[in-house]
């Protein structure tokens, strides 16, 4: 892609509220559609390429083009390039290419990456979920910071690594100003500074972990993907960090995930955990919870590894299959889920809290909604692709669910060569 001019560039703040669109005629219905829940926001539309490079003179903070079929509409204009992807970029707009074809083809969205896009969407809900993104003033975050400053170093910003990446930043950033949960204390009463991570798998020694009070970790310590990997060595290194991290936070509370099969004395048996867990135990502050509770700092927590068994609702067993279990075993259990807690510890979400989610646990769900006193947090992960921070109210009571799956984010750091910090989440629960 050519050099773009600084000089052209827009900060995104200062656009207008403002959609340009270049597609067909039902592409164009769609987005119209799309752009009119949101009334401050107004549409444009051109028919082909060269109404497009003279209409983006006017300035647009969203841009979205179809692929084009025929010479005067197709994007591709030079090659391998586009001017108009080209242009709508330099000029700092949120470039978005609407196609099917883009969006089932890796190697053609790729393309369109390259050339300038920062979004491939094919249906109405994800295009309304970037204007949602794009449309929220954004606000000061440090884990979140910390992770763009190490992105800042990678040269090629075309990468669908750092793409994806930067689409991380923008949705957390934008949840935490959309979020009506305070999550920073910025009063004088005494509250509890919390650090929730999950999902490391093995590359916990990689995070760069903010200062705080206790550190949670909500499963998955380990790879387990198959039958190569050294379980053993990999969770003797992870008690290492627990033990490291003991001497860092007042307290450190975990729960196991399902990649971590050692810990499921049901289905397993080895003899090398039990001396491990007990270095654990020797610390007085590093707490493990299996269907039990504490409270440590004033702070009512209760932890759970259970989630749905793939061998029930898929026909398919796995390697990673750790407290998985049946829908009749798993209903009564979480009824034993204490009402009036501060944190919930769960490895896997709740449906319908994290948009659409294939591993999230109905039942769990159907618990939190019976609860007269819903958790005030509920962290967990296993999803790794609904990374970020949700709200749900219950009964009239608000629960901030806090998705701290750290592999995707160290997975990119790792490949694009950047510093590996993840990004732990962090908030406050006042005591007093």
């Amino acid at each position: 892609m050519a050099a773009l001019s600084t000089s052209d560039k827009v900060p995104p703040s200062q656009l207008p509220p403002r959609v340009l669109c270049l597609a067909g005629r039902r592409t164009s219905s769609e987005v119209q559609h799309v752009a009119a829940t949101f009334s401050f926001l107004s549409t444009t539309m051109v028919s082909n390429v060269a109404s497009a490079l003279v209409e983006l003179e006017n300035r647009y903070k969203f841009v979205v083009v179809a692929l084009g079929f025929s010479p005067s509409t197709m994007i591709f204009d030079m090659g391998d390039r586009s001017r108009v992807l080209e242009k709508a970029h330099s000029q700092g707009a949120t470039v978005i290419v609407y196609s099917h074809t883009a969006k089932q083809n890796p190697g053609t969205a790729l393309l369109c990456y390259h050339a300038g896009a920062h979004y491939v969407v094919n249906v109405p809900r994800e295009l309304q979920k970037v204007f949602s993104e794009h449309l929220v003033q954004a606000v000061s975050y440090a884990p979140l910071e910390r992770f763009e400053e190490s992105l800042a170093t990678v040269a090629a910003k075309s990468d669908h690594c750092y793409v994806e990446c930067k689409h991380i930043c923008t949705k957390l950033r934008n949840q935490v100003a959309q979020l009506t949960w305070p999550l920073l204390n910025t009063s004088a009463s005494p509250c509890v500074r919390v650090v929730a991570i999950s999902d490391t798998h093995t590359k916990h020694g990689a995070l760069e972990l903010p200062p705080g009070d206790v550190l949670l970790h909500t499963g998955d310590v380990v790879g387990n993907y198959g039958g190569n990997f050294d379980l053993q060595a990999h969770f003797t290194d992870f008690v290492a960090f627990l033990q490291d991290q003991a001497a860092l936070y007042k307290h450190v509370v975990w729960i196991a995930g399902n990649h971590d099969t050692f810990l499921d004395t049901d289905h397993y048996q080895k003899r090398w955990v039990a001396p491990l867990m007990q270095k654990l135990q020797d610390c007085g502050n590093v707490h493990y919870l299996e269907n039990s509770g504490l409270t440590v700092l004033g702070l009512n927590i209760y932890g759970t590894p259970w989630l749905p068994c793939r061998r029930e609702t898929l026909n398919k067993r796995y390697y990673s299959n750790a407290f998985e279990r049946h829908s009749s075993v798993r209903e009564p259990q979480f009824e034993h889920i204490p009402e009036g807690l501060d944190i919930l510890m769960t490895h896997c979400p709740p449906k319908d809290v994290c948009g659409v989610c294939p591993s999230a646990d109905p039942l769990l769900e159907r618990r939190l909604n019976a609860m007269k006193r819903p958790p005030k947090v509920h962290c967990f992960g296993h999803a790794h692709n609904s990374f970020g921070l949700y709200e749900k109210t219950r009964n009239g009571a608000t629960t901030l669910h806090v998705n701290a799956a750290q592999d995707k984010m160290l997975g990119n750091q790792q490949y694009l060569r950047t510093a590996t910090t993840g990004i732990p989440l962090i908030f406050d629960i006042c005591t007093g």
